[in-house]
């Protein structure tokens, strides 16, 4: 959809998706997707959970489906060229800060008053909001090491 729907220039795209889908989740099934929407989209925003359309609600798949943070790192590690934030299982800003360069952070923000994010953090059901963090990063994406280097990234929340 999107590749057929943005041919204008400079227009900017972003693409929100799951790592997977029903049996459609392996790492080359996701490599294969991004690959084909990359002469339009730069930008991603990977949910680290693939999710399963029959048989689990929307809430369900927001928890049952396991995590694999360590394929998101990989399609950060091939992709040097896109940028990619996280999400999935992000709780609190040390989520964050542990986890990537760019995380999205949302329902966990707005339903936790008492997480271990600043009160400041807290928000609206429409606002969407952009934090500084302080991130070790390596590469597009920021795959935590012991030894990285601490910069400065963009933590998107959105409503």
């Amino acid at each position: 959809l999107a590749k057929d729907n943005c041919s204008l220039e400079g227009l900017r795209v972003s693409v929100k998706t799951r790592i997977g889908v029903d049996h459609a989740d392996s790492y080359e099934f996701l490599e294969a997707f991004i690959d084909r929407l990359r002469p339009v989209c730069k930008r991603f925003i990977l949910h680290a959970r693939k999710c399963i359309l029959k048989g689990l609600t929307p809430a369900q798949n927001r928890n049952i489906p396991p995590l694999n943070y360590e394929r998101v790192f990989r399609i950060c590690e091939r992709f040097p060229d896109c940028e990619f934030l996280l999400n999935g299982g992000i709780k609190t800003l040390v989520d964050a800060r542990r986890l990537a360069y760019g995380t999205k952070l949302s329902r966990e923000l707005s339903s936790s008053a008492s997480s271990s994010a600043s009160p400041a953090l807290s928000r609206g059901p429409e606002e969407s909001r952009t934090y500084e963090s302080t991130t070790a990063t390596n590469g597009s994406c920021g795959r935590p090491q012991e030894n990285a280097t601490s910069s400065t990234s963009k933590v998107s929340e959105h409503g």
